[in-house]
């Protein structure tokens, strides 16, 4: 006799529906991945074109920053990738609450690093521009913002 709450194949569909959504969270969180392994080897290439192709060699303090951005960016690209390669490696027994968990790590992670990119190339641009270190002082403002607004969303 056919049970209201099975399909075809015997599958409870309330079984189904978690895995499907489950397995949904798993490519977006790929999704995410990617598009910010694109924007963060984007940003990579800009600073190496910088370091690279200037025409008046840095500061050694302007030459520091920008070498630590790109060490920097480098290990958020890094970080962008893991889920990808976590995926690949175990996709046939893909655990996805654990894919869900290690990949919000690396995602944190490499979000981190690109912000800290950001900030040194953000001084770094400022600091030229103003006396002293109160450019970096200034590049921390956006920042500072973002981590007000994150608190204020982290109560409700």
């Amino acid at each position: 006799m056919h049970n209201g709450s099975d399909d075809r194949d015997g599958v409870d569909k309330s079984t189904r529906s978690g895995s499907t959504e489950r397995y949904d969270r798993v490519s977006a969180t790929l999704k995410d991945s990617s598009i910010l392994m694109a924007g963060s080897s984007i940003l990579f290439g800009f600073l190496l074109n910088i370091r690279l192709n200037s025409i008046h060699p840095p500061t050694f303090v302007d030459g520091v920053i920008l070498l630590t951005s790109i060490y920097s960016v480098t290990i958020a690209t890094v970080f962008f990738i893991m889920p990808v390669i976590f995926h690949q490696m175990n996709y046939k027994i893909l655990d996805t609450e654990k894919f869900l968990s290690r990949s919000k790590k690396y995602l944190l992670g490499g979000t981190i690093c690109l912000m800290f990119t950001m900030y040194l190339t953000l001084g770094m641009a400022l600091h030229s521009t103003t006396s002293d270190y109160i450019g970096f002082v200034l590049a921390a403002f956006p920042f500072i913002v973002i981590a007000v607004a994150w608190q204020i969303n982290r109560k409700y």
